[in-house]
C-alpha cells in the first residue's frame, strides 16, 4: 500500500454502506459522509477508518470506547452501546420534542420506534441496547431493535457524567437560574454572614500574588501578598499561603489540547503542580477548602459584642455592610483535587506606567455554554445590516452563566465573532438545504472557548453577581448540541479531535 501523507488534522468513522464505486462512513463529526471507494485500502462494512480528506483515508484502529462495539451481518451495520432516554419530569414542550427518541454521547440521537427503552429501562436511566443502521430523511442515522441484559448487574460506566448530558437535560438546565441565584442572599460575594468554620467550598486559585487590602505591618504574620480562591457560592477569598500546611497533590491527568497559544509568550507546564510552597504553582488550580473567619469566635468575638455595645446597634450596621468577607475571613484546610475545568497558567509580558517591561500570570479556563442570541444582543438591532454600526448597538451586559465560575463577560468584539459565525452558516445552510435549515431553527447551539480572569476581577467581585470576574477570551467550536454538526471549529485549534472543514461538503442527505 502506498504511503499517504498525514496532516496535522483527521477525522474517525466506521463505513456504514460500501458500493461499487463509494462508501458511506459515519463520523461523530459529520455524521454520514460519502467517500471514493479505494481499491489499495478495499474497506469493509464496520471497518474503522482515519479520513485526511474527500479522496485520502487509511485503516484505523478500532476506536476503544467504553460499551460500543460496532459490527456487521447479513450486509448491515448493527452497534451496542450505552443509552440514555427523556425522564419524566420534563416540561411538555421538551418531551414532546424528544418523544420516540433515546441519546447517546457518540451516536447523538437515536429512534426507538418500537419503544425499547421504555419496556425495558426506568426513565432517564442509562441502558445497553442494540442499534442498527437505518438512516432516514429526520437527520437520525440508527434506531434501537433490542435491549442487552446485564447479567453481573450494572456496569460503573453507566455512573459517569458523560452519560448525563442529553439534549433534553441541556435544554432544561438553561432555563435555571445561575448557582448563586439558588442560594440565599448572605451567600453572595459580598455577603456579610459569618462563615462557620465547617462550611466548605470547591473553587480555584485565580491569583498567587495578590497585594493583601487587610496588610497590617505592625500585625505579626500578616502579609503584604495573598493567594485569592473563588467560588461562585462562596466570593473571592484571601489564602495565607505562606503559612499553609503541607499537602499532598492526586494524581493529574492533562487534558489540554496541544496546541500553542498565539497571545502567550509562555505556557507553563501543567502537570508540574508538586505543591510546593511556590504560590505560582498554585494558579490556576482547583481546592476545596473551609474559612478561617474572626467575627466568629475567640477573642476577636468578645472585642466585636464590646465595640457594639459602644457605638449602638444603627452605627454598628454600617460598620458591618463595610465588612465584606474577603477582609474577614480567609481560607483553611485547603485540599488539592483534580481540575473542575481543563485550566492552564499563561505568562505574558506587559508594560508599566514608566514603560517598564513586567511580567503578568493570568489562566485559561476552558468553558461551554449555550448560545442565547437575546444575551448579546437585542431584537431590535439585528436587522441593522451595517457590522460597524451593529456592533455598536450589541449588549454591553452581555455574558453566560456558568456554574463553577460564575458570569462571564462577552465584550462586543467576540460577542459580534459568535453572531456572524453563526448567521454565516444559517444563511448557507438555507440556501443549499433548505429542509434542513427549517428544522434546525430550534435546535440549541453551544460554544466551547477559554476564558480568562479580568484586570478588575477584585472590584468586580464587590459588586458579584452583577459584574463577573472573568471575560471570554477565544472561541473554539460552535455546534449544534442535538447531533454535534460543526458551526465552527478554531483553525489554531490542533488537536486529536479536530475535525476537517471540508468534510461538510460530502455530507449524504437522505
Amino acid at each position: 500500500m502506498p504511503s499517504v501523507p498525514t496532516p496535522d488534522t483527521s477525522d474517525i468513522g466506521f463505513v456504514c454502506d460500501v458500493f461499487q464505486t463509494t462508501i458511506h462512513v459515519y463520523t461523530k463529526a459529520y455524521k454520514v459522509i460519502e467517500l471514493p471507494y479505494l481499491p489499495v485500502v478495499a474497506p469493509e462494512l464496520g471497518d474503522w477508518l482515519e479520513i485526511y480528506s474527500k479522496e485520502s483515508y487509511v485503516p484505523a484502529a478500532i476506536m476503544d470506547l467504553p460499551f460500543f462495539k460496532v459490527s456487521s451481518e447479513d450486509g448491515e451495520i448493527f452497534v451496542q452501546l450505552l443509552i440514555t432516554g427523556p425522564h419524566h419530569g420534563l416540561p411538555k414542550a421538551v418531551a414532546d420534542k424528544y418523544k420516540g427518541l433515546v441519546w447517546s454521547p457518540h451516536l447523538q440521537l437515536i429512534r426507538d420506534p418500537n419503544c425499547v427503552y421504555n419496556r425495558y429501562f426506568k426513565r432517564g436511566e442509562v441502558g445497553e441496547v442494540v442499534v442498527k443502521y437505518a438512516p432516514s430523511s429526520d437527520g437520525k442515522f440508527f434506531e434501537v431493535i433490542r435491549a442487552v441484559k446485564w447479567l453481573d448487574g450494572e456496569p460503573d460506566e453507566t455512573k459517569k457524567r458523560y452519560l448525563k448530558m442529553a439534549p433534553w437535560l441541556m435544554e432544561t438546565l438553561t432555563d435555571r437560574a445561575p448557582v448563586y441565584d439558588l442560594v440565599p442572599k448572605d451567600m453572595c460575594s459580598t455577603n456579610l454572614k459569618k462563615v462557620a468554620t465547617e462550611d466548605c467550598a470547591t473553587g480555584i486559585c485565580i491569583h498567587h500574588d495578590f497585594r493583601n487590602p487587610c496588610y497590617l505591618a505592625t500585625n505579626t504574620g500578616s502579609n503584604p501578598k495573598v493567594a485569592v480562591m473563588w467560588s461562585p457560592m462562596t466570593g473571592l477569598s484571601r489564602w495565607n499561603i505562606h503559612v499553609r500546611e503541607a499537602f499532598e497533590a492526586p494524581e493529574k491527568v492533562d487534558e489540554r489540547p496541544d496546541q500553542d497559544r498565539a497571545d502567550t509568550a509562555i505556557v507553563e507546564d501543567y502537570t508540574d503542580t508538586a505543591c510546593s510552597k511556590d504560590p505560582l504553582l498554585q494558579l490556576g488550580e482547583w481546592f476545596t477548602y473551609s474559612f478561617n473567619d474572626q467575627r466568629t469566635g475567640g477573642v476577636k468575638k468578645k472585642q466585636r459584642k464590646e465595640k457594639r455595645a459602644e457605638v449602638g446597634e444603627e452605627a454598628w450596621r454600617h460598620r458591618e455592610e463595610k465588612e465584606i468577607t474577603f477582609n474577614q475571613a480567609s481560607v483553611t484546610n485547603v485540599v488539592p483535587i483534580n481540575p473542575v475545568k481543563p485550566t492552564r497558567r499563561i505568562v505574558y509580558e506587559t508594560k508599566g506606567k514608566n514603560g517598564e517591561k513586567l511580567t503578568e500570570h493570568n489562566i485559561e479556563i476552558e468553558c461551554t455554554f449555550q448560545f442565547k442570541h437575546s444575551f448579546l444582543e437585542d431584537e431590535a438591532n439585528r436587522s441593522v445590516k451595517d457590522w460597524a454600526t451593529r456592533e455598536r448597538g450589541l449588549r454591553v451586559d452581555a455574558h453566560f452563566n456558568d456554574f463553577d465560575l460564575g458570569k462571564i463577560e462577552i465584550y462586543p468584539q467576540v460577542a459580534r465573532s459568535i453572531i456572524e459565525k453563526i448567521e454565516n452558516f444559517q444563511d448557507n445552510l438555507k440556501e443549499s438545504n433548505p429542509e434542513e435549515f427549517k428544522i434546525r431553527q430550534k435546535d440549541m447551539i453551544i460554544v466551547r472557548g477559554d476564558v480568562s480572569r479580568l484586570p478588575r476581577f477584585y472590584i468586580n467581585s464587590k459588586s458579584f453577581p452583577k459584574n463577573g470576574l472573568f471575560y471570554l477570551k477565544r472561541i473554539y467550536t460552535i455546534c449544534y448540541q442535538r447531533d454535534g454538526k460543526v458551526i465552527y471549529q478554531n483553525p489554531e485549534e490542533k488537536n486529536d479531535m479536530e475535525v476537517l472543514k471540508d468534510l461538510a461538503t460530502i455530507q449524504v442527505k437522505f
